[in-house]
């Protein structure tokens, strides 16, 4: 099951380069005749597209038994000619979708019931980098050794790009308390020098997958990298049995995606402290509530699903950024909300601890991220449960460089001012000291409404403290 290096299939068969000519004049024909997307669709799929991986598999074979890579669907995005194949393909797609379908417009982004996506972030634990903070909103890649056992009495040992594990953490303001499944969908772009923004052919779509609102007024979405529905993960066993297991079609843990070391861009090489800006964008929207898709388990991005019966999102893959999208992004829509991203590429993965704590010291906007991540923590840790939420009164999420160092009280959505609620000033929820919460002798919140004037004085002076011990 290997490939042929610099394989050329018109030395090695010329009838099967005439085919593939006929077929791509085919769709040219087509390209012109047939408006329904569909149809199109199924026309490059069925022909030209499973040629090309038949050809391959078939021609430019290592001469062992059986097709080559590109002749499975399991491992297929382990051949680097997967990706020109199907670069070639989207273009195609592409040029059907420019030419004959219309933009996107609001109608295609319904998020019903009020809901508000309020934040995106992302976190690096700690303990993952051997720091005394987590890191937010910056992630980092790595050059790395890898071992890969062939067989039982072999392996393969070669040079990759891999990164740290991550987390996505969404906020979302659900005023009526509803409990249904929603999509999500996290895309990675990168951004003019500039202005912020997005370059639409730059982005890519990192995760996508149905969640079930829990039913309170502010909802927390987690959500690791490694449970990335784009990504095909290393379950393990080695190539050999890996390859046995696909030939005689018995199931495999891990389905069709590239590889997981990939999913993160390494950003500029060998210059670990200016990193490059990306933009984070999360879309939530309403869905049919038998869809399941990257619930499950099952990576199904790249090739769709395993089982054909699965219910999956109606609308198409590489929504929104596979057409041109009609209207502003950035001017408060309650289903997108966005944070501005730094990568860094950190050659060796042993220097990762103490890079990390050199961009903590020389880089005061991660530092200030940290703090506010202490800082929304202990509001979200205020609220008793059954109580109504006082953070759905003023915004909580702030994702700038600019904003990340003001207090809680003056905190400025960052892209979206998503309601009226959003921008009530805060005397709309200050209470007499006479119903100021009070502390146990063990330091949990009894009853009562939050002041936020209080807390924030409590906070001023913990940040003090923070500051002087550190």
């Amino acid at each position: 099951m290997g490939r042929i290096d610099d394989c050329n299939l018109n030395n090695i068969d010329p009838g099967v380069v005439s085919e593939s000519r006929g077929l791509y004049h085919d769709l040219e024909m087509a390209l012109m005749d047939e408006d329904d997307f569909q149809e199109f669709a199924k026309l490059l799929e069925n022909t030209y597209h499973s040629h090309g991986h038949s050809a391959i598999s078939r021609h430019c074979q290592t001469g062992m038994e059986g097709d080559g890579v590109m002749g499975f669907t399991e491992v297929a995005a382990r051949d680097p000619v997967f990706y020109r194949w199907h670069r070639h393909l989207e273009q195609i797609m592409q040029r059907f979708r420019d030419e004959k379908l219309p933009s996107y417009s609001l109608d295609d982004f319904a998020l019903a019931d009020g809901i508000t996506v309020r934040s995106i972030k992302t976190i690096v634990l700690k303990h993952s980098i051997n720091s005394k903070k987590n890191l937010m909103n910056t992630l980092l890649t790595h050059e790395e050794v890898a071992h890969i056992k062939h067989s039982e009495s072999s392996e393969i040992i070669y040079k990759r790009i891999n990164h740290i594990p991550f987390e996505y953490k969404l906020v979302l303001r659900n005023p009526l308390s509803v409990k249904k499944k929603v999509i999500v969908r996290i895309w990675l772009g990168v951004v003019s020098e500039t202005d912020r923004e997005y370059k639409k052919d730059l982005m890519i779509e990192m995760d996508r997958f149905v969640t079930t609102l829990r039913g309170v007024k502010r909802e927390k979405i987690k959500r690791t990298s490694f449970q990335s529905a784009a990504t095909m993960k290393e379950e393990g066993a080695t190539l050999r049995g890996l390859m046995d297991d696909i030939r005689d079609r018995r199931d495999t843990k891990t389905w069709c995606g590239f590889p997981h070391n990939l999913l993160v861009p390494r950003s500029l090489p060998k210059d670990e402290m200016n990193g490059k800006k990306f933009v984070l964008i999360a879309f939530v929207n309403d869905v049919d509530q038998s869809v399941t898709e990257g619930s499950d388990g099952v990576e199904h991005m790249i090739c769709g699903h395993r089982d054909l019966a699965t219910r999956i999102d109606d609308r198409p893959f590489g929504f929104p950024f596979d057409r041109e999208i009609g209207f502003d992004l950035y001017q408060g829509h309650r289903f997108v909300a966005d944070t501005e991203l730094n990568i860094h590429f950190i050659q060796k993965k042993e220097d990762i601890s103490s890079s990390v704590n050199r961009l903590v010291t020389a880089k005061l906007p991660i530092e200030a991220q940290i703090s506010l991540e202490v800082e929304t923590e202990l509001v979200e840790n205020i609220q008793k449960p059954g109580k109504a939420n006082p953070t759905d009164k003023i915004p909580l999420a702030v994702t700038s460089e600019k904003q990340s160092t003001e207090s809680p009280s003056n905190v400025k959505d960052p892209v979206n001012i998503h309601t009226e609620e959003s921008t009530k000033n805060i005397k709309d929820v200050e209470k007499p000291s006479s119903e100021r919460p009070t502390t146990t002798t063990g330091g949990s919140w009894q009853e009562g409404e939050v002041d936020f004037e209080w807390m924030d004085s409590w906070y001023r002076f913990w940040k003090l403290m923070h500051n002087y011990l550190h």
